[in-house]
């Protein structure tokens, strides 16, 4: 049963209402694959500089994925990550941060590494590196974010198409954004978004808008 809640549309017949139901569990479950691809995606991206539970707790955290969906997408990316063997070029390493080290210091022996001059451009090191993973974080979530808004569009296009005739198209995609609790900035985006891809549909196509009645002054 998709974990998103009873449908309750009572103004549309029973045969709307039961594609509504089906459209529901079928937005859930392109969500949830949505976020398990970018999950895997960042995971992979952060393989040398965060643990597994890290790394898929700040994707679910950034992209504000609650619970029960928050649990799919983690159970899915365990199971990708268990049957596909990641290609290294997958696994980029932060400069002078990978697996292997920095290299420089390997050269170091002795109270040499705690010369003031060694341990300042360590740590100048580990800052660029921290820096650098922010920055790689936030392009993750940027591109994550977008690809979930582009399946929250698809989905409620579903819903207006199945509503057509029975709601104003406006109302229509205001539902799907409530059942699927999309808050903030996001809820903005596909409500603005799927309304300008249905313009096209539910527009005049001619290029003169409807003038009022009684024909033109003068």
């Amino acid at each position: 049963m998709t974990p998103v809640g009873p449908l309750k549309f009572k103004r549309t017949p029973e045969p709307v209402r039961r594609q509504l139901d089906v459209a529901a569990a079928t937005a859930w479950e392109a969500l949830v694959e949505a976020h398990s691809g970018h999950a895997l995606r960042f995971v992979a991206l952060m393989a040398n500089r965060m643990d597994f539970d890290e790394a898929v707790g700040r994707y679910l955290d950034d992209m504000d994925v609650r619970e029960p969906m928050a649990s799919s997408v983690r159970s899915r990316v365990l199971i990708a990550l268990e049957h596909a063997q990641l290609d290294e070029e997958d696994r980029p390493s932060l400069r002078g941060y990978g697996e292997g080290g920095s290299g420089e210091g390997e050269d170091l022996d002795g109270l040499k590494r705690f010369r003031p001059d060694v341990l300042m451009k360590g740590l100048a090191r580990k800052v660029r590196a921290s820096e650098e993973m922010e920055e790689w974080v936030g392009l993750a979530i940027a591109r994550a974010e977008e690809g979930v808004i582009r399946t929250h569009i698809d989905n409620a296009l579903t819903f207006a198409a199945i509503l057509d005739g029975h709601l104003p198209v406006g109302e229509a995609v205001e539902d799907y954004i409530e059942l699927l609790r999309i808050t903030g900035g996001r809820a903005q985006a596909v409500y603005q978004r799927t309304m300008a891809r249905l313009a096209d549909r539910h527009l005049p196509r001619s290029g003169r808008e409807p003038g009022p009645k009684g024909g033109e002054d003068g």
